[in-house]
């Protein structure tokens, strides 16, 4: 095996990705994105106080239930960069998204049904929450409810399920925060096979491909180092680098002595 010179310019060692990878492409409705129209005034919300008559919930749930309802949807807008605003209602007629606790025993899981229009907004949605009842575990399930309500909150909204983010997990996760951010600053209906040609990118390439193809091009290019043969070239090139430090006469680092 060649023993390398250590004149030989090496490469630099790959660096990963700083930035968050987007799932846009597992957000899509059909073969659209979709979210709420954000030209328009916030969106009401009305809250559905848990009231099961025979199947009261935990102490620790009723006094959580709004708070946790808020404070996940104030997540979701401070990742929109502030583009979704909420405000609440006590009227159900006069909102546009409603959450109910899930009375239904066949269904353990929250959920959500969403009205799509033509243009690719969200008009309207319905969500339906699963409440630990009295008698569980409040403290572990009271945990999986905010990661439930974080989600289906982020289903309502536009988001999709993305499928590298595993686990419980009660905020929002560097991923679903950028993907949520380029949900709604790209514009409506987004054209990947357009946007892919206009850059030159496959055609098959996804939104999230062309995401991470234009961040990769925004870096700015690092020079390489110069190809050096000799001692003396490698000198001079310390030497102009660092001047003052190095001296055409002192060891070259890595060499064999001194160069003369």
């Amino acid at each position: 095996m060649p023993i390398p010179s250590p004149y030989t310019p090496q490469r630099p060692p790959t660096q990963r990705p700083t930035r968050p990878q987007t799932h846009l492409h597992d957000c899509r409705v059909g073969k659209s994105l979709c979210r709420w129209n954000t030209q328009r005034s916030a969106i009401p919300v009305y809250i559905d106080p848990p009231h099961a008559e025979d199947r009261p919930p935990a102490p620790a749930m009723a006094e959580a239930y709004e708070e946790i309802i808020q404070t996940s949807l104030q997540a979701w807008s401070d990742a929109s960069g502030g583009k979704l605003r909420f405000t609440y209602t006590e009227d159900p007629a006069s909102a546009r998204i409603i959450i109910q606790p899930q009375r239904n025993p066949l269904r353990t899981t929250a959920h959500c049904y969403r009205y799509i229009q033509e243009d690719c907004h969200i008009e309207s949605a319905l969500v339906f929450l699963h409440l630990p009842f009295a008698g569980e575990t409040p403290q572990r399930l009271l945990q999986r409810f905010r990661h439930e309500v974080l989600q289906v909150l982020g289903h309502a909204l536009g988001m999709g399920r993305v499928r590298h983010v595993q686990g419980v997990h009660i905020t929002l996760t560097p991923e679903e925060s950028e993907t949520f951010r380029w949900l709604y600053h790209l514009p409506l209906p987004v054209n990947a096979p357009a946007m892919a040609q206009k850059f030159e990118l496959h055609p098959t390439a996804t939104v999230d491909d062309i995401i991470t193809a234009l961040a990769t091009r925004q870096q700015p290019p690092t020079t390489p180092p110069p190809k050096t043969t000799s001692p003396f070239q490698q000198a001079v090139f310390l030497t102009r680098q660092n001047p003052g430090q190095h001296s055409l006469f002192s060891p070259v680092p890595g060499g064999r002595g001194n160069v003369v």
